[in-house]
């Protein structure tokens, strides 16, 4: 705190201003809570012993590019639907007031939570245009398409994975007839070597 705030020797009183500690608590906090999201993410590696945890990880790494070119043209419809929620409807409903505002509206009608009669009360004809093009676009179109894309990625890691484990039967399989056969072999020598010394006994 004094490296912050140098306190004067010679002045008994001092008016102290913690602004700038009170900043600095906050950014601590902001980077504590960034790096604690990235901190329970890497438990991720030490549960993938679990067929489970490594069906749903290998699931996003099997889906990550197909992810990443539906992404492209998912924004490319959410955006223009925010420029033109913007555009026709910054002026009366304040969700869209700015860019930014609308597109946080067009996010939370993807949560169920949106205004139909503010629209239709702003435009009768545009209003509900807007918003059942956008609802038919991004959930009956887009968001099935991203379902689409996992469900096929899941199903293929599930096939893959159950084919490692026929492999890993047939070779433990394998490995155990094999050991029966030495272990049976290394018997009948025993027996044998056994047969001759006792044999070799009588003779003596």
């Amino acid at each position: 705190m004094r490296q912050v705030v140098p306190v004067p020797a010679t002045q008994q009183y001092y008016s102290v201003n913690l602004s700038q500690l009170a900043e600095l608590q906050e950014n601590f906090n902001d980077a504590l809570a960034v790096l604690l999201i990235f901190a329970w993410i890497k438990t991720m590696k030490y549960i993938s012993f679990n067929k489970t945890m490594t069906q749903l990880t290998a699931t996003l790494e099997r889906s990550a590019k197909d992810i990443g070119g539906f992404s492209v043209m998912f924004f490319i419809f959410f955006l223009a639907y925010a420029q033109f929620g913007f555009l026709a409807f910054g002026t009366q409903i304040a969700e869209y007031s700015s860019l930014y505002n609308a597109v946080f509206a067009l996010l939370r009608t993807i949560l169920g939570d949106f205004d139909f009669d503010a629209l239709e009360n702003a435009d009768r004809i545009l209003g509900p245009l807007f918003f059942l093009t956008y609802v038919f676009f991004v959930f009956f179109i887009l968001l099935n398409m991203f379902l689409a894309i996992i469900n096929d990625s899941y199903t293929e890691v599930k096939s893959e994975l159950s084919r490692q484990a026929n492999d890993i039967e047939m070779a433990d399989i394998a490995v155990g007839v094999s050991c029966n056969i030495f272990y049976s072999h290394c018997i009948h020598i025993v027996i044998v070597i056994m047969n001759v010394y006792c044999s070799i006994g009588k003779v003596f």
